[in-house]
Parts: structure tokens; sequence; C-alpha cells
């Protein structure tokens, strides 16, 4: 079993992300407004007595009457406070009022908050209904004096202002809600985002064909700015260098006849195979580009030359015939177009009449490009790329499954066909 190799180019992962952005905006919105959706936005009422701790303690034991410092009042109020939110209050202010609730509920109403320096103490009952909130909060500040008073020994409790209700919605839990949606939104934006990144199988960078595919970039296109290249047209300043640079190499290495293929669906193969023929043209160097796909003939139909009756195919057919008389010149190139579209290319190529074709080509042109059919269950490249010097494997950006270029690859290796490298498309096509 094939060991899969697992690489992660860093730059080209921030780039995605950098491209996934408005994914990661939607979510962050759409998860923000589910939230806002659900969360609770009642508008609530508070109503808040102020009740203080008189100066004076009755002693138990000798019925005298003590000042009480305030030192003493502040250690009062945690248990005073207690008291106010004890069940023997609420039960009393729940039978007083005659409410429909127990007193555990009326408890979550209720809350207690004091002025250690003044003893002062703000009871304070959270409602929906504001006549509500004013009753139970008065109610409370009756009843609880008493019970104060009997538990702690001190001499009163007074009432120094009745409840009085404010309105307030919950804004800290609304934009609490919110920045959890938010975040939710974000965390799984990243996620999808990531999941599709990893788990689509498309070949990402130039890191992961050198590490994981094992075969030399020889070049990368980057994505044109102006309008994306297509065979039939100028090269785009962009791809200038690239081109340049796969001249001299080429130059370098010897290499006559070079097959174009790709692995899997490639929209870039054919527009790869013009301009490198047009690029290894400079100088006044005699280059014949070949439309070696007699399946579809896309190289062809792209120079507008499908519909010729006569090229590769006749050739191939009519083996003694002057391949000049079918050969179409194009700028500083000429080409030889597909012809006709045979029932079975597979066949034809297989016939002795290719190779000695091609023995003709190489006396008259210093290189011939073929832009052949791309390799899948089709086995017309592997056909030619046995009768070729090399071959150049064109591999589209975050379109050709990795998958697909290892099959690739490995179905040349096996019949003994030298693939020389790999050219990284980053256009759109």
């Amino acid at each position: 079993m094939e060991q899969k190799n697992f690489f992660i180019d860093i730059r080209d992962l921030l780039d995605t992300l950098k491209k996934s952005l408005w994914i990661i905006v939607l979510c962050v919105v759409i998860f923000a407004g589910l939230a806002w959706l659900v969360v609770d936005k009642t508008t609530y009422y508070v109503a808040t007595a102020q009740m203080m701790i008189r100066d004076e303690v009755v002693d138990a034991d000798t019925g005298m009457v003590m000042e009480v410092v305030p030192q003493q009042k502040a250690l009062n109020i945690p248990t005073d406070s207690v008291i106010i939110r004890s069940d023997t209050v609420l039960e009393t202010v729940i039978q007083n009022l005659d409410i429909d609730m127990t007193p555990e509920q009326l408890r979550g109403m209720v809350s207690v908050k004091a002025d250690e320096e003044t003893a002062v103490m703000f009871v304070s009952v959270t409602s929906t209904e504001k006549a509500q909130a004013v009753e139970i909060c008065n109610e409370i500040a009756k009843v609880c004096p008493a019970e104060i008073v009997a538990l702690t020994g001190i001499q009163g409790v007074e009432l120094i202002q009745s409840a009085v209700a404010e309105p307030f919605t919950p804004d800290a839990a609304v934009k609490r809600m919110l920045l959890i949606g938010a975040f939710a939104g974000l965390l799984f934006s990243i996620a999808f985002v990531l999941i599709r990144y990893f788990l689509d199988g498309t070949i990402r960078s130039e890191f992961e064909v050198s590490m994981d595919l094992k075969l030399p970039v020889l070049g990368i296109l980057p994505r044109a700015k102006g309008e994306s290249a297509r065979a039939n047209q100028s090269i785009p300043p962009e791809h200038s260098e690239t081109y340049n640079t796969l001249r001299t190499r080429f130059s370098r290495s010897g290499k006559q006849v070079i097959v174009v293929t790709a692995a899997g669906k490639c929209g870039a193969k054919s527009m790869v195979a013009e301009k490198l023929a047009k690029a290894l043209a400079v100088g006044e160097q005699r280059v014949l580009l070949i439309d070696g796909d007699l399946r579809e003939g896309a190289l062809s139909e792209a120079m507008g030359l499908l519909k010729e009756s006569k090229g590769l195919s006749h050739l191939l057919i009519n083996t003694e015939e002057v391949p000049d008389g079918v050969l179409k010149h194009m700028e500083n190139i000429v080409m030889l177009p597909a012809g006709n579209l045979p029932e079975e290319p597979a066949r034809l190529l297989s016939t002795k009449a290719l190779p000695e074709l091609l023995k003709r080509l190489r006396q008259d042109y210093k290189y011939i490009v073929v832009d052949t059919p791309v390799v899948t269950e089709i086995t017309d490249a592997t056909i030619w790329g046995c009768y070729a010097d090399t071959t150049v494997l064109v591999l589209d950006k975050a379109k050709t499954k990795m998958a697909d270029a290892h099959k690739c690859k490995k179905l040349f290796e096996e019949l003994g066909v030298e693939v020389w490298g790999a050219i990284l498309n980053e256009e759109r096509n």
C-alpha cells in the first residue's frame, strides 16, 4: 500500500484563508444574527427600596442598649442580606400578596446590596411587570425588619425610601450573546475552510508538487491581472519570465520533441503548449506545434483550425504525403492541426506511422511541441510520450487532484516515459 505523504504549505494555507475571507465574514454575521434572534431582549423593571440599620443594639444578657460602631454594622450586613432573601421572609411576602410562585422563584427576582460605611441596604426586585416589582419590593421592606431584629438583636431597620421602579434591557447579556455568536461563526467558518482545504485533494502549491509528487516545478504561471491567458492570445506580461525560463531550460537540455499533457481535467494544457511553442520560437528557431489530441482537437479549435480536413490524422493514414501540404504557418510558429477526428484515436496513434512521421519532422524543426489529451483512462498521451524526448505535466492549482497527478506520473514511469517536470498554473480556466 502506497504511503500518502502529507505536507502543509503555510503560505498557501494563509492565502486560502485570505481568499475565503468573505465566507468567514458571512458566517460571523449569520451566527451573530442568530444570536440576536434568540437572546432575551425583554424589557425588565427593577424596583429598589432603601433601608438603614439603626445605630443601637440590645444586649440579650443585660438588656442594655449599646451603640453599634461602623465595623459592627458592616459585619451585620451579610447576615441581614441572607435574612431578607430567606424562605421565612419570602414565604410571608408570597402569602401576604397571594403570589403564585415558590420562595425559590421569588428569590431569583430579589437582590440585596449594601453600603458598608453607611449601613444602607438596597433591596431590589426584578420583574417584567412594573407594578409587580414595586409591590413585592415594598412588601419585602415591610416584612424583613421584624425578622432581622429577631435574629440579630438590632433595634430596628428603617425604611428610608419606598420602592421606585426603573426599566432596563439586559444590554450586557445581549452583547455577550452577540460576541458568543460572532466567535462561534468565526470558529465554524475557519474550521469549514480548513476542512475543505485539507479534504479537496487538489494541488495547492509548488511545495506540494516538489515534496509529495516529487517532480521539479519547471515554472509557475501566476494569475494575470487582466484577462486570463488563453490559446491563440499573446503571452501575458506576468507569464513572460516563466516562458523565458522554460526556453532557457529546453535549449540547454537538448530535448527536441516535447509532449505537453495534464493529469485529470486541466483547462490550461493547450494554452501552455501553444505559449511554450511561441517562447521556443524566439530567435528564429523553427518550431512545430502539433495538436495531438485526436479526440477533441481542443488546440485546433482554439486556433480556429478544427474544421481543417487535413491534419495529423490525415498524415497518419496517408503516410507518403508531404507534411508541408497540411501545415499552417501562424505568427512565428508552424502548426499541425488535428484534422478529422478518427473513431479510434489510440489505434491510429499506435501504428508505426507516428514514429515515422516524427522522424521526418525532426529533420526540419528545432523543437516540436505536442499537445495531447489529459491522462486519465486515455492512453494517447503515453503513446506520444514513448516517441518524445520528454514530457511536461501541466497542473492547475486548486483544480488538479493530487491523486490524478500521482496516477499519471506512475503510468508514465511504468512505460519508461520521462516526465521532466511540472508547470503549475494559477490562472482560472
